[in-house]
């Protein structure tokens, strides 16, 4: 490479970092050189595990519910999309400190991971909620068979569906097989069905 194309990459470097620094500035309304300040004292202050827990807890819901409240007092909510999927993988890993507590002991640098993953999912810059909802959570979405996930036509079509194969095995049976096991048999009609109006 010569001294120019080493002079360019670092000229387009810089400017990419200025705009990804006032995007955060702008988001946050702090100063970046404040901000990163913070943020680089407590990254530091958990990795060391001095206060982790705490200091993780305080970066990963101050500013989130900062900038949440903000988003909610918008006219558009054209961010809902990024703070609702934020707060649920926020949640679940709560959920999982609660029910698993001795894996930060387990897990080398636990609290130190997850903090920064919980900084990609909201930093402006990255937007890793919105990334987690459209390639992980949609996909989820698509492939579930879930039953309240249908809208109420396809619920009500659902259930006649169910209720024309179960009058029909009920006319095929021998008299004595009419109990509600021999006519469900199994689990196959409420499945065959819900895939039929899913798919």
């Amino acid at each position: 490479m010569n001294s120019k194309n080493i002079e360019s990459s670092k000229q387009t470097f810089l400017e990419k970092l200025n705009e990804h620094l006032k995007l955060i500035e702008d988001k946050t309304k702090i100063k970046t050189n404040k901000f990163f300040t913070i943020l680089a004292i407590c990254l530091v202050l958990i990795w060391t595990g001095i206060y982790d827990i705490y200091i993780s807890y305080l970066v990963t819901i101050f500013f989130p519910s900062r900038w949440t409240l903000r988003e909610i007092q918008k006219k558009e909510l054209d961010g809902a999309k990024q703070w609702l999927t934020y707060w649920v993988i926020f949640a679940i890993f709560v959920l999982i400190d609660m029910i698993s507590p001795y894996l930060r002991e387990i897990v080398p640098f636990y609290i130190f991971l997850r903090t920064i993953i919980l900084l990609w999912l909201y930093l402006p810059n990255f937007n890793g909620a919105v990334i987690v909802y459209n390639t992980f959570i949609l996909e989820i979405l698509k492939h579930t068979n879930n039953f309240a996930l249908l809208g109420k036509n396809d619920k009500n079509k659902l259930l006649i569906e169910v209720e024309e194969i179960l009058q029909r095995r009920i006319k095929n049976s021998p008299s004595g097989s009419m109990s509600i096991p021999n006519l469900v048999a199994g689990n196959s009609i409420v499945s065959n069905a819900s895939e039929k109006k899913i798919n």
